[in-house]
C-alpha cells in the first residue's frame, strides 16, 4: 500500500471511530471527531511516524511516495531519502534505472565519501561501472543483483590464434584484482570469465551509450 492510501486509510478508521466514541483513546493515540470530508492534511494528532510504521520505510519507492504528498510529509522522510543509494532498502526490483538521472542523483553531498553504493532498480543494463566511479571515486563496492558493464566498449581477447570480442563486466561479489585481471562477457555465448589484462588485443574498441532523462527510475 502507498504512503498516501495508507493515509487516506487512517483518516477514514479516525472517522469510522469518532462517529462512535469520540474523544476516546485507541491504541494510545487520543480520537477526535473530524468532518467528513476529512484529508491527508487534517492529520493533526496521529503522528507522522505512526503512518511511516504502517507503510514501511525500507523501501525506497514507500519513502518517495510518502514525501511526494505535501511538504511536511517530505520533510519527515528526510532521514530516510538519504539512505537511498547508499544503504540497502527494498522496491524497484521491476523498474529500469534511468542512467542520466541516476548519474545526476550521485552528485548529492551523501555520496562523496560513500564507499558502497546500492543501485535501486532492478533493470539497469546501460549503467556503466566507470561512471559511477568517476561521480564517487572513493566507492569500492556499487552493490547491484545483476552484472554490469565496465565501460561500455567492445574489447578483444587472444585465445590461440583469434581475437575474440568480449565486454569487461563487473558484479560486487566477484573479486578481481585491477590491473592483473578481470571479469569479461565474450558477445557470441554471454558467458562469464576471468581472464588477465595481458590476454586482451591491441584492436580498435567502440562505444555505444544510451540514456534516458528525468528521474533516476522508470516505470
Amino acid at each position: 500500500m502507498t504512503a498516501s492510501a495508507a493515509a487516506k486509510a487512517i483518516v477514514g478508521m479516525r472517522r469510522d471511530a469518532s462517529a462512535t466514541t469520540s474523544g476516546s483513546v485507541v491504541g494510545g493515540q487520543k480520537l477526535h471527531s473530524i468532518d467528513h470530508d476529512a484529508s491527508i492534511l487534517d492529520i493533526t494528532d496521529l503522528t507522522l511516524e505512526l503512518i511511516q510504521q504502517y507503510v514501511g520505510m525500507n523501501n525506497w519507492e514507500n519513502v518517495l511516495a510518502f514525501a511526494s504528498v505535501c511538504k511536511s510529509w517530505k520533510d519527515a522522510t528526510n532521514q530516510y531519502r538519504l539512505k537511498i543509494g547508499v544503504e540497502l532498502m527494498e522496491g524497484g526490483d521491476g523498474r529500469k534505472l534511468n542512467v542520466s538521472g541516476f548519474l545526476s542523483y550521485l552528485d548529492q553531498e551523501k555520496f562523496r565519501l560513500a564507499e558502497t553504493i546500492y543501485v535501486p532498480c532492478g533493470k539497469a543494463d546501460k549503467l556503466f561501472y566507470c561512471d559511477v566511479k568517476a561521480k564517487c571515486p572513493r566507492m569500492r563496492l556499487l552493490i547491484h543483483r545483476q552484472w554490469l558493464m565496465m565501460n561500455g566498449n567492445t574489447e578483444f581477447v587472444v585465445e590461440g590464434q583469434s581475437n575474440h570480442p568480449c565486454y569487461r563486466m563487473y558484479k560486487h561479489d566477484h573479486p578481481y584484482i585491477d590491473g592483473v585481471n578481470v571479469w569479461i562477457r565474450w558477445l557470441w555465448d554471454r558467458k562469464y570469465k576471468l581472464v588477465f589484462e595481458r590476454e586482451f588485443g591491441t584492436n580498435d574498441t567502440t562505444r555505444k551509450r544510451m540514456r534516458t532523462k528525468t528521474t533516476f527510475y522508470r516505470c
